[in-house]
Formats: structure tokens, sequence, C-alpha cells
């Protein structure tokens, strides 16, 4: 039997001018024996954030014990696309009820805070249901892999004119597969790819290490500049260095530092 009790969680939000990424997790219940702890909020593919709340032993005043909890909030896995951490605000909402002001969550140190960050904020008892939503200030450690909102229709319009064969002119035969493209991106995008295009009667080009998987991926962040999936496989970074994709092999070289750096357990129920 898990000790954890799972409570509900909602989609992340990026918000426009700064960076802020918003998640809202439904309680329903006060933590007894056991924290109460979410599921991990995913974004760019990546498992980044979770959070929790505990019970933690009260103070006691004029022989009345008062008992206490903590919020919890840990990232585990933001430098592997390039965030840092700068602040996390949280605000509380019941049925019937605004959205209460924003309160700060104070950083708590840990070994390796660049790979690991954790906020804490003790509170009282929690009015039930309560939505609780999270707050998280970010910047990029990345300068050519930006989170803004963009035109990214145009990017999903440009991939799929590729998949669907619409004047493409150059075709990538991967173990057998075949990725058709556009040699205008693949030249604008990789130095490697313009200089292999330039060369008279080059209409293909073959490939038989990397899975066709894994080729389908890096040629969609060509044309999108978004993974859909980890960037830590390793057959990722091996074409991003081989094309040149500079952005890319930052991400991938990010992820895997990341994956070598092992877990650790952090108590959250102190501060």
């Amino acid at each position: 039997m898990s000790v954890e009790q799972v409570a509900k969680s909602s989609s992340i939000q990026v918000y426009r001018q700064c960076i802020i990424l918003k998640f809202r997790w439904l309680v329903e219940e006060m933590p007894t024996d056991y924290p109460i702890i979410s599921e991990p909020f995913e974004y760019r593919n990546e498992k980044l954030f979770s959070v929790s709340l505990n019970s933690i032993s009260g103070q006691i005043e004029q022989n009345i014990q008062h008992p206490g909890f903590v919020l919890s909030f840990t990232s585990s896995n933001h430098h592997k696309i390039g965030l840092k951490l700068s602040k996390v605000l949280l605000t509380l909402t019941c049925p019937g009820m605004t959205e209460s002001d924003s309160t700060e969550m104070k950083p708590k140190e840990t070994p390796e805070e660049d790979v690991q960050k954790v906020f804490i904020l003790h509170t009282g008892p929690l009015p039930l249901p309560v939505t609780i939503t999270y707050y998280i200030h970010v910047n990029e450690t990345l300068p050519n892999y930006r989170y803004e909102l963009v035109d990214l229709l145009c990017f999903a319009q440009l991939w799929l004119a590729a998949r669907k064969r619409q004047f493409t002119d150059f075709e990538f035969l991967v173990r057998g597969k075949v990725f058709p493209a556009h040699r205008a991106i693949l030249a604008a995008r990789s130095p490697v790819l313009a200089n292999l295009l330039s060369e008279p009667g080059v209409d293909f080009h073959r490939i038989e290490d990397i899975d066709p998987q894994v080729f389908e991926q890096f040629l969609h962040f060509v044309y999108t500049g978004r993974l859909t999936t980890s960037a830590a496989e390793p057959q990722l970074l091996v074409v991003a260095e081989r094309f040149q994709i500079d952005t890319l092999k930052k991400l991938c070289q990010n992820a895997a530092r990341g994956s070598d750096s092992g877990n650790f357990v952090i108590d959250v129920s102190h501060s």
C-alpha cells in the first residue's frame, strides 16, 4: 500500500511578458500520518515539478497544541530544458471564494541547487476543498531556446507540409524509412546540411546508425524548434552533433548531465 495520497492536478500554462509557469493542485483532505503528494507535472516532455502537503509537529502555546502543516514545491529536472527557477508563489481558491493574494514560498537549501530546487511554506489547516495555484518564475539558461508565446501554428504547418510531401525536394533514408523535407529549411537550420545540399545532384541522404523514431524527433525539432520527447535520448544528441543543431545539442547535453547526476531524496517535513 502506498504511503502517498495523490491529489488532482491540472496542466501547466505559460504567461507572456515574463516567463511564469502556472499549474493548479486540488487538495480535498489534510494529511495525517503521511504527506499528500501530487503526480509530477510535465513541461516540454520532462517531469519537472511535484508538490506536497505534510503535517509537522505543532508548537505548544498555553498548554494547547496547534497542529502545523508545510507545503513543499520540488523541481528536479528544470536544468535539462534550459530553465532556472527564481521564485515560486502560490494562491488559494475555495468554492464560492475569489482567489487569495499570492504568497511567496521560501527557498530551502539543497545539496545540488542547480539540479534540484525546493521551496516551502508553513501554514495552518486549510479550508477544504482548496485549489492551490502555483506561479513558477523561471529564467533561461540556454539563450537560443526561448519559452515565449509565438505563432506555433506556423511551425506546425511547416512540419505538416513536410509530412504531406507538399513541395518537398529532398529525402532522408533512415534504415529503410523515408523522411521528405524542404532543402531551404534544412540549409537554413544546419551548416552541415547546407554544405551537403550545395553539391550538385544530391537529392537524398542515407542514415543507418540512427533509429527512425529518433530521427523523426530530430527533424521535428529542425522544423519547429520543439521537442515531443525527452532530450535525454542518447541518439538525439548524436544526430544533433552530426548536423550541428547547436540548441538541440545543448538541450541534450543538459539532459544527459541531469541523468548522470543520480537521484537523491530530500526530507521536506522540516524547514
